[in-house]
């Protein structure tokens, strides 16, 4: 049987003057051409694996579940942009959007987005949302996709490093219908009822949380011993063999495979993380623990995670299970963004995840340029951080006075 040829996807973008660009998909001929379009806009520092390593640009390129739309003019590649997506979820992320300096100011970029978000509805591509996280060094590109129609629904501190570690924003795409899929009233622990009546505003969301008080008791003062594996065809093995059991908590991260396997020295612990070693970001994808203690033993996987050089770490905790919620701020992990309907479930739902971050750097928001919906969640972001770094409840009083509406800007 012959193989399903894709559908050929070309549009023409108007430039200004009577100019106009092709859009077309990325082919293997143009690797060099992405490579270079990436290295002139960022230098040596984008951190993307996609423009990093040849395997992943040529896996990207072929994959089925990528399209790659590149802006082309008399020949040469001028702009870019990826869409990935996973049918299992019914989810899928736009990133690596840039565009040249002397093409910029004639609306490119927001063009081509909209005409990938047609195509891929247009050939039947399974998905209910798609997000973008956009960097926060200019407000130009969380402006960009809120013209386009995603929602600003968090922020991730020190996320990635360019030159110097950025924040990042969350912006989420919700095809028609969506919303109505979601498992109704969320379980959350207090602190994070602020991040939900955000997103509740911002999506207008109907539904009221069911707020949850969590007491745990103190993380043991242990030490843990972990043997550390890179090996892709162990680690894979060990991650499938526990998912497979039952026995892997957290083991939710879409878009993310286990690149380091740490396991306990005593064997009844494993954690599968995914290291960016270019920019030193790190997600949790997965854990299996026999202890009774996984507060601290979230705690401990930390530590190790920067003994290997991570600088942020994340991870996703489903908003209808409190106690997780607890065991990750007890572990000072805290929330930074609330993503409704991300996740399907049995019956047809889909159930709101919050997104739970850690920084080893310092953190600092003199170079953002937040607006809107995007202040509002540092706010809470760093309302958090002060209730738990310092142990002491902020007077809310004293808090809104300190974050003002212009907060960033």
């Amino acid at each position: 049987m012959a193989a399903k040829r894709r559908k050929i996807f070309s549009v023409q973008l108007p430039a200004g003057e009577g100019i106009t660009v092709k859009l077309r998909r990325a082919n293997k001929k143009d690797k060099e051409s992405l490579v270079s379009l990436y290295a002139e806009i960022y230098g040596a520092d984008y951190p993307l694996e996609i423009i990093k390593e040849p395997s992943v640009l040529n896996k990207c390129l072929t994959s089925k579940h990528f399209f790659w739309p590149v802006m082309v003019h008399k020949g040469t590649i001028v702009g870019s942009v990826i869409f990935e997506w996973d049918d299992r979820q019914g989810l899928a992320k736009v990133f690596g959007a840039v565009i040249r300096p002397d093409w910029q100011g004639h609306d490119l970029m927001r063009k081509a987005i909209i005409a990938g978000l047609d195509y891929l509805a247009e050939t039947g591509v399974p998905i209910d949302v798609i997000y973008a996280t956009t960097r926060t060094v200019s407000p130009a590109p969380e402006k960009l996709v809120r013209r386009i129609g995603f929602k600003t629904l968090g922020i991730f501190p020190n996320v990635r490093k360019v030159k110097d570690f950025e924040t990042h924003g969350l912006n989420v795409y919700f095809r028609k219908g969506s919303l109505e899929k979601r498992l109704k009233n969320p379980r959350l622990v207090p602190e994070i009822v602020d991040l939900y009546q955000i997103a509740k505003e911002v999506c207008e969301l109907q539904d009221e949380p069911v707020v949850a008080p969590i007491e745990l008791p103190q993380p043991e003062p242990r030490d843990l011993v972990f043997h550390l594996y890179r090996k892709p065809s162990l680690i894979k093995k060990a991650f499938d063999a526990a998912y497979d059991a039952g026995r892997i908590k957290y083991s939710f991260f879409p878009f993310h495979e286990p690149t380091v396997l740490l396991q306990s020295a005593e064997g009844d612990s494993e954690v599968f993380i995914n290291h960016n070693t270019y920019d030193n970001y790190g997600t949790i994808v997965g854990l299996r623990t026999d202890r009774q203690d996984t507060t601290g033993f979230l705690h401990q996987t930390c530590e190790a995670a920067a003994q290997l050089g991570i600088k942020y770490i994340e991870l996703l905790v489903s908003a209808f299970d409190p106690v997780k919620q607890r065991q990750a701020l007890d572990a000072h992990f805290l929330p930074c963004a609330y993503f409704p309907a991300m996740k399907p479930v049995e019956g047809g739902k889909r159930m709101d995840y919050i997104v739970f971050s850690r920084s080893y750097e310092t953190l600092d928001f003199t170079d953002i340029r937040l607006s809107g919906d995007a202040t509002r969640f540092l706010d809470v972001f760093m309302k958090c951080w002060y209730w738990h770094m310092l142990k002491d409840e902020p007077s809310y009083t004293d808090w809104d006075a300190l974050a003002s509406p212009d907060f960033g800007q």
